[in-house]
């Protein structure tokens, strides 16, 4: 993965999911560099102890074919009010798009709704 980031020239990324990863870091103007690094880095910058405290619902969403983003259910558990989900048929891009990325989200803040607003809506 660091590797496609760094790399001068996308086309000499050999293998495609690394190639679509680096052409979507590209189109959102990601800093690759810094994208690398954090890849790279043996103790990721990730304070799970912070993220565990955070008061607010949390949904994490991944698709079932999603080979490198890792179980979600496993990483809402991190969050004191998480919530995972694991889309059919989805990769890491095609879950992006997806109609039931969007309605997953919906389902959640409907289910935020009813629980912060009960019979208000």
């Amino acid at each position: 993965m660091a590797d496609a980031m760094l790399a001068e020239d996308p086309e000499t990324i050999a293998h495609p999911f690394l190639r679509s990863f680096r052409q979507f870091a590209d189109e959102q103007g990601e800093d690759r560099r810094a994208l690398a690094a954090f890849v790279q880095a043996e103790n990721p910058p990730l304070d799970v102890d912070a993220m565990a405290t955070l008061p607010m619902p949390v949904l994490v969403v991944t698709g079932a074919r999603d080979e490198s983003a890792g179980d979600p259910e496993e990483l809402a558990r991190v969050f004191a009010r998480g919530k995972g989900v694991s889309l059919p048929g989805c990769d890491h891009f095609s879950a992006i798009t997806h109609g039931s990325t969007k309605a997953t989200v919906f389902d959640f803040l409907d289910g935020l709704l009813d629980d912060d607003f009960p019979g208000s809506f």
